[in-house]
Parts: C-alpha cells; structure tokens; sequence
C-alpha cells in the first residue's frame, strides 16, 4: 500500500470512527432523556468503590430489595411492590453498582463485589439487622453476603432464582472472549447498544410496554460504561457457586416464583435439596417477575412469611 491509499485509508477509518461515536452519544442521550427513574427521595451511599443510590421509605422492621442483573435492570422494579411493603416495614431499595443510577466504573464487575456492596450497605446505612429480598440472580450475592454475618442479614426472600446449574458452571470461552470484546472501545459499546436497545429489553425482559422506557434508561445511563457491568455478567463473572454456603436454618428461606414460569418449581426444588426447612410460594398469574406481575399478591406472601414468629 503506497503512501497516499494509506493516509487515505486512515481518514476512513478515522471519519468512521468519529460517526460511531457521534451515533452512539446520540443513543444514549435518547434513551436518557425522559428522566424516568427520578424520584423525590434519592439517596446516595458514598461506597469506597462507586456511589450507590438507594431509597428508604416506610417504618418497621428493614428489608432490602435488591433488583435482577439483567438486562436494563435497576430498582425502578420494585415500585409496585414497595409501595405496598412500605406500609408495614422500612424498605431499602438499592441500585446495585454498574446499574441505574448507581455509578458505572471502568472495573471488571464481579459477584463479589455485589457481595461486599450488600453487606456494606447493610452495615453503614441500614445499621441493624435486615430481611433482604432478591430478584433473579442476585440472590446468588445475597446469600454469600449473610455468611458469617447473621447479627446483620435476617431471612432472605428468593423471588425467581437462578438455576443450581447455572450458579455452579465455569464460564465457556465463548463468553469470556464476548466479554473482552464488550469492553473494547466503540466496537464494545456499539454491542452493548444493541443487546441494551428496547426490542432486545423487550425480548428478554418480561415486562409491559409501559415500563420499557424506564429498563432503557437504566440501562443507558452513565453512557458507554454502563457496559462494563454487562461485560461481567456475560463473562458469567457476577456468577457465584453458592452451594457451600447453603445452610438448613428453620424459616431461613422463602423462594417465590410466578406460576407462569415453568422452570420455577424445579428450580425451587433443587434448592430445597440443600435446604429442606425452605418453604416455597407460586404466585398465581405471575411470570418471571411476580412482584411486577402480581405486586399486591407477592407482597402478600413475602409479608406474611416475614411477619410469621417463630
């Protein structure tokens, strides 16, 4: 290639450059803009690795909801249901790190972290003894995050969990290099626009039409790093093998399922193989997110069980 074809080729490849990037601020700037998940009573927790937002309402024993890791997950999930908790306990929601409103680094995000993020939280904002309830595979962080800390994390409520499965496999290589590759300026970000855009929130997302515009802009806050989180999870690195923490307490554990998910009761089950005192509830007529299916009905049954003396 003579001088000319190369300067040439580097102007195209720089002008194409420039156009990604152009396009893809003009993405996230549209997905942001209708400032669907502000509230009047945000909160931020300055945790030593990223601000986490978070909100507390209600009076009553605490409880911690802590949203799904999915796509343009964040804790606008549990606006129906803690509308209704609330009345009756202190409800925490949090914003995990790489979601929502939460600040996006430039990490390798990992289930430890979100470990060490609930446990902190609990300890520096809640500051007493909390029920924390979960959503899809959070629940993996969550019982992690009450070993060796019972004087801080009360019953757990595991609304749709992750299969033992999934929780208990090595990540194939395939999505280690899917990954790197999300992590990778530009060509990163132009992937995880896509996997982040409405149709696939939609696709993968058990949600209405009415609450897509808020998934989406979870997802698109903080811009182009807002990858990062979604680099890990892909990577399987938010993963977690809990199967040594497991330990049978008498009404410990509650799982909740929706009874439109078919692959909630075995999964319930398979837990309850390490955990025979785990008592198990089916929503009727919720999916994979009951409490935003059902929330009057999830509520209902986490209550109940919470409010039971032993």
């Amino acid at each position: 290639m003579n001088k000319k074809k190369f300067i040439k080729a580097g102007l195209i490849a720089t002008a194409a450059a420039g156009f990604l990037y152009a396009v893809e601020k003009l993405v996230f700037h549209i997905n942001t803009s209708g400032n669907n998940l502000e509230v009047a009573d945000a909160h931020i927790y300055k945790w030593q690795f990223g601000d986490i937002f978070y909100t507390e309402r209600g009076s009553g024993s605490p409880v911690l909801l802590v949203h799904d890791q999915a796509e343009g997950a964040s804790g606008y999930e549990w606006h129906k249901f803690e509308e209704i908790l609330r009345e009756s306990h202190k409800v925490y929601t949090i914003d995990l790190p790489g979601f929502g409103r939460s600040d996006k680094s430039k990490t390798i995000y990992t289930g430890y972290m979100y470990v060490h993020a609930i446990r902190s939280f609990i300890k520096d904002v809640i500051g007493e003894k909390a029920a924390i309830i979960t959503s899809g595979s959070s629940a993996d962080a969550a019982v992690l995050a009450s070993v060796g800390h019972q004087d801080q994390v009360g019953r757990m409520i595991f609304i749709e969990p992750p299969s033992m499965e999934r929780t208990s496999k090595l990540p194939p290589r395939m999505q280690r290099f899917a990954m790197r590759l999300i992590m990778v300026p530009l060509v990163g970000t132009l992937v995880y626009q896509i996997m982040q855009s409405r149709v696939m929130i939609r696709k993968r997302q058990a949600i209405s039409k009415n609450d897509l515009p808020a998934y989406s802009e979870a997802a698109h806050l903080g811009g182009a790093d807002g990858r990062f989180a979604y680099a890990g999870r892909i990577g399987q690195m938010t993963s977690l093998n809990v199967l040594h923490a497991l330990k049978d307490e008498p009404h410990r554990y509650l799982f909740v399922g929706g009874s439109e998910d078919p692959s909630f009761e075995k999964t319930a089950e398979d837990y309850r193989a390490y955990l025979p005192s785990a008592q198990i509830r089916v929503v009727s007529g919720g999916g994979r997110l009951p409490h935003m299916d059902e929330p009057a009905e999830t509520e209902a049954v986490c209550s109940s069980w919470l409010d039971e003396t032993v």
